[in-house]
């Protein structure tokens, strides 16, 4: 529960690049295998997460994320105010999208005018990057105002970085893996 609520914190300050992370920790094999973990959860902090998946164009394990599903990200940064900070990897995944869409052709498009092959610039894509280029620079020059608390500085300082193993390793120490889950294994096999 305290990283969804870090996640729910983050996502209120418009924190996207954040929340995403968190979320995406949240996701992690070694974290949704915690099924006895995640059934303790309250249903308002499932519900809570589910949204801000939905809002952020997030799709849980096990879900294919769907283009209504991510078109819906940068919707949402539109109708907020900053201070903001972007998810930078989507910002770029839609541009690369928009990039190769059938509807929008390349950067430079080949074009037959009076028989011979010229490059145009695509104008409607580059209005695109430079609107998306304004919308990072207006919301990377408005500050946040928070206060800044050195104890909680120094703890993030002294956590421990896991690697996949370890994370396993913990993971099976807090729930151990019952023997109804190692045939369930062995049948997906």
């Amino acid at each position: 529960q305290f990283f969804a609520d870090v996640a729910k914190r983050l996502f209120s300050l418009n924190n996207f690049e954040g929340t995403l992370a968190v979320l995406g920790g949240l996701e992690h094999s070694s974290v949704t295998r915690l099924e006895r973990t995640w059934r303790t959860l309250p249903e308002k902090v499932k519900q809570d997460l589910r949204k801000m998946r939905e809002a952020m164009g997030f799709a849980a394990v096990g879900e294919t994320p769907s283009v209504t599903v991510r078109g819906r990200y940068p919707g949402m940064l539109k109708s907020k105010t900053p201070p903001l900070v972007p998810c930078i990897a989507f910002l770029m995944l839609d541009l690369a999208q928009e990039a190769s869409s059938k509807a929008l052709p390349q950067y430079l498009s080949p074009k037959l005018q009076y028989g011979t092959a010229e490059n145009t610039v695509n104008i409607a894509f580059i209005k695109s990057l430079g609107e998306q280029y304004r919308d990072i620079r207006l919301w990377s020059k408005t500050p946040y105002h928070l206060k800044i608390r050195t104890a909680v500085l120094r703890y993030v300082k002294t956590l421990t970085k896991f690697d996949e193993e370890s994370l396993s390793f913990y993971s099976h120490e807090c729930e151990p893996r019952q023997k109804d889950d190692s045939q369930r294994d062995d049948q997906d096999l």
